[in-house]
C-alpha cells in the first residue's frame, strides 16, 4: 500500500518509467506529478541556456547566472554535456534542485537534440531519450515541469514532411502520457526551416502537448519578416530563444543576441507581450561562437544579459523574478515633457547598483521626453531654458497602480512635467508615502515641485534645485541651499543633471541599501 509521504513525493524513478512506457501516467496520477501550481506569470523571464557553458556544471552554472542577474536556466541534456541525464544520478539530481532552489532561478525548458525523422530504431531511441528528459523535468521542478526543446533535423521539407508528421503524432502521445510539453524548433538549416512549414506540423498533430519555439535568428537575411512570423507562431509558442544571425560571403553564422544590431529584440519582445506571452525568453550562445578561439563561456552569458536586460526595459516588459533575483526597486514618476537628461541617466545608472528602475506615469504608455538647455550659441541669447523634443520613455504602471510599499527609493526627475504631475492626486500619495516612512528620495532640478506639492519640504527640511524653482521649497515649508548636492535625511537633492557627478548618486543608492 502506497505511504502518505511517497504519494506526496510523487511517483519514484522506477514508476515514473513503468506507467510512461505503459501509456498510464494519465489524469488520475496527475495530483501527485503536478500538485498546485503557482499562479500564471505576470510577466516574462529571461533565462540563459547551458548549451552555452558545456564545460561547466550546473551546480556552478547555475548560482553564476543568479549573481548575473538571470531569471531562469534551461539545462541541455544533449549526450556529451554535463546535464545528460545519464550522467545525473539521484545525488546530482539533489543538488542541482537544491541550486535552483538555493538561487531562486526559475526552471522552464530542456534543451535536447532529438531527430524527428529517419527509421523505426532511430524513433524508438528518440522516443527513449525525451522520456527520460521528461522523467527528468518532473524531478528537478515536479511543481511545474520544464518543457522539452528540441530541434527537428532533416534536409528537404518535401521529402521529410509526411514521415516528420506521423513520427511528431507519437511524440504527441509520448508527451500526453508522461504530462510533459515537447517544443519544436525550426530550424534554417534543417528540413522544418520556415514558420508555415512548422504551423503545418502542429496542425496535422492537434496535440496541446505539442509547441514551438520561436527563434527570428532562423529566419533573418530570408524573405520572413520578424512581425509576421511572430505572429504567425505566437499562439502556438511555448518558448523564445534569442541570438543574432550574421550574413558573409552568402554563408549564416550564429552570434551573440543584439551583437549584428538587426534584429529589433525589444519590438520582439513587446509584440510577444501584447498577444499574450508570459513565457521565457532564452539566451541561447551557438556553436559558431563556441568554436571561436578564446571563448568565455561566462562572458557570453553577461553579454546576453546586458543586451537583453535592457532590451526588457526598452519594451517595459515586467519581468518574473525568483524571491533571490528580485532587486530592490526604485519608482521614477515621468510624464509628457520630461526631462531626458535628468530621466535616462538614473534609469540606466542605478540598476548598475543592483536597483530596478520602474518608470510610473499617469497611464502606463509611452511618453515624450524633452531636452531642456541654454543654447549656447543662439543668434538672440536666451534667459532662460529653450525646450526641445528628445527621447521617448515608456511607462509600464499608471500611478493609481502603484504600492509604494513595493518600492525601496523615489526618484523625482525634471523637466516641465512636474507642473501638472504635482496635482495628480495618486502621484501626492505615493509621494507622502516615502516621506512618512523616511524612505530615500532623490530629487533633481523641477522634481522639487512634486516634493512640494505633497508636503515633504513641511519643517524647515533643506533641498536645492534649479534657481527658478527656489520659490516652491521657501513657500512649502523649505529651506533653500544654494549648493550642486544637499543631504537632508531622507531627501538628496541636486539643482540639475549636471550635479550627477556630485555626491548625489552615491548618496542615494547608500540610503537604498540601508533601507533595504
Amino acid at each position: 500500500m502506497e505511504s502518505a509521504s511517497s504519494a506526496k513525493r510523487g511517483p519514484s524513478r522506477r514508476q515514473f518509467i513503468k506507467l510512461a512506457a505503459g501509456g498510464t501516467l494519465g489524469v488520475a496520477t496527475l495530483p501527485t506529478l503536478l500538485r498546485a501550481r503557482p499562479p500564471a506569470p505576470e510577466g516574462m523571464s529571461l533565462g540563459f541556456g547551458l548549451y552555452g557553458m558545456p564545460s561547466i556544471p550546473p551546480e556552478t552554472a547555475i548560482p553564476t547566472l543568479a549573481e548575473i542577474g538571470f531569471d531562469s536556466v534551461q539545462l541541455c541534456l544533449i549526450p556529451g554535456w554535463d546535464c545528460e541525464p545519464g550522467r545525473l544520478g539521484a545525488e546530482r539530481r539533489r543538488d542541482i534542485r537544491k541550486s535552483l532552489d538555493e538561487s531562486g532561478l526559475a526552471l522552464p525548458s530542456l534543451m535536447e537534440h532529438v531527430p524527428l525523422g529517419g527509421d523505426a530504431g532511430v524513433q524508438r531511441d528518440a522516443l527513449e531519450r525525451l522520456r527520460r528528459a521528461a522523467e527528468l523535468a518532473h524531478g528537478l521542478a515536479p511543481e511545474r515541469p520544464p518543457l522539452i526543446e528540441t530541434v527537428m533535423g532533416g534536409s528537404r521539407w518535401e521529402d521529410e514532411r509526411a514521415g516528420f508528421r506521423d513520427h511528431l503524432g507519437r511524440w504527441a502521445a509520448l508527451a500526453e502520457s508522461v504530462r510533459t510539453v515537447i517544443a519544436v524548433k525550426p530550424h534554417r538549416g534543417h528540413a522544418c526551416s520556415r514558420p508555415e512549414d512548422a504551423l503545418w506540423l502542429v496542425d496535422q498533430v492537434g496535440s496541446p502537448w505539442i509547441k514551438l519555439v520561436y527563434d527570428y535568428s532562423h529566419f533573418d537575411h530570408r524573405d520572413i519578416l520578424p512581425g509576421d512570423s511572430l505572429a504567425a507562431m505566437l499562439p502556438h509558442t511555448a518558448q523564445i530563444a534569442v541570438k543574432d544571425a550574421d550574413l558573409r560571403d552568402g554563408a549564416v553564422s550564429f552570434t551573440l543576441p543584439g551583437t549584428t544590431g538587426r534584429i529589433d529584440h525589444a519590438a520582439l519582445l513587446r509584440q510577444a507581450f501584447a498577444g499574450g506571452y508570459r513565457g521565457d525568453v532564452n539566451c541561447e550562445v551557438s556553436s559558431h561562437v563556441q568554436r571561436r578561439a578564446g571563448y568565455d563561456a561566462e562572458a557570453a552569458a553577461r553579454t546576453c544579459y546586458a543586451t537583453m536586460a535592457l532590451a526588457f526595459r526598452e519594451a517595459g516588459i515586467p519581468r518574473n523574478r525568483g524571491k533571490e533575483q528580485q532587486m530592490p526597486k526604485v519608482l521614477m514618476p515621468i510624464g509628457d515633457a520630461t526631462e531626458m537628461m535628468d530621466t535616462l541617466y538614473p534609469f540606466f545608472r542605478l540598476p548598475e547598483d543592483g536597483f530596478e528602475v520602474v518608470v510610473a506615469g499617469p497611464e502606463a504608455r509611452l511618453y515624450n521626453g524633452v531636452a531642456h538647455e541654454v543654447p549656447p550659441n543662439a543668434t538672440v541669447p536666451w534667459d532662460i531654458t529653450e525646450e526641445r523634443p528628445s527621447y521617448h520613455i515608456q511607462a509600464t504602471v499608471a500611478f493609481r497602480d502603484v504600492k509604494p510599499e513595493d518600492y525601496a527609493g523615489l526618484f523625482l526627475s525634471g523637466g516641465r512635467a512636474p507642473e501638472y504631475l504635482r496635482y495628480d492626486k495618486d502621484l501626492l500619495r505615493i509621494t507622502r508615502h516615502f516621506t512618512e516612512k523616511n524612505k530615500p528620495i532623490a530629487v533633481v532640478c523641477h522634481g522639487i515641485e512634486i516634493l512640494a506639492a505633497a508636503g515633504g519640504l513641511q519643517g524647515g527640511r533643506r533641498a536645492t534645485t534649479v534657481a527658478k524653482c527656489e520659490f516652491d521649497i521657501t513657500q512649502n515649508g523649505g529651506e533653500y541651499v544654494k549648493q550642486r548636492c544637499v543631504i537632508d535625511g531622507n531627501i538628496v537633492s541636486a539643482g540639475t543633471w549636471h550635479d550627477y557627478g556630485t555626491e548625489f548618486f552615491k548618496v542615494f543608492i547608500q540610503k537604498m541599501r540601508e533601507a533595504s
